[in-house]
């Protein structure tokens, strides 16, 4: 697959996203019309959908950054100057995709 992203300004240095959450999950066909949906999605989908884009953004971005992930580690950066954040904030995503996974089984 060729991937082609053409900008005025350059290569794309970071791209902000957010990974569809429990709210997915708990969307009913009332709610659709309030938010803009067409169709309820399915949070596994959904997920698996949006791991696969970010998986292309990284093709086309220098970096690309989970929302919360990219917040946390904002507010953490003045706490612990001598801890790597990145690395405990990784831990801390993985703990929680893993426990979100081991529920929704």
């Amino acid at each position: 697959m060729t991937l082609f992203v053409d900008s005025e300004i350059g290569r794309l240095r970071s791209v902000l996203v957010h990974e569809p959450g429990r709210e997915i999950d708990r969307m009913v066909p009332s709610m659709m019309q309030d938010l803009l949906f067409d169709d309820i999605l399915f949070g596994a989908r959904a997920r698996e959908e949006h791991r696969r884009f970010r998986q292309v953004l990284r093709f086309v971005a220098d970096e690309v950054l989970d929302v919360l992930a990219a917040t946390l580690l904002g507010a953490l950066r003045g706490f612990a100057d001598d801890v790597d954040l990145e690395d405990v904030l990784a831990r801390l995503v993985a703990r929680a995709a893993l426990a979100e996974a081991e529920a929704s089984s």
